[in-house]
């Protein structure tokens, strides 16, 4: 199932408030900060992948945001 149209990726929201999170930082620098593989935040990033509900609750609680904020 394709959410948006194809370049748009899954939960565009997600991918706009991680890349507002980010701020500055490189993605390394940014994985580090949430606990995770560069790999893996590339993806939530990208819109490859979406996080489950686990890595959702670490990446909110690394930021210090909600998970309701954080999916639009």
């Amino acid at each position: 199932m394709q959410y948006g149209n194809s370049n748009s990726g899954r939960l565009p929201e997600l991918r706009a408030r991680l890349r507002e999170l980010q701020g500055n930082m490189s993605v390394t620098d940014f994985a580090d900060k949430l606990g995770l593989s560069r790999q893996t935040v590339g993806f939530y990033l990208n819109g490859n992948r979406i996080p489950d509900s686990e890595t959702l609750i670490q990446i909110c609680n690394a930021c210090h945001v909600s998970a309701d904020w954080l999916l639009g």
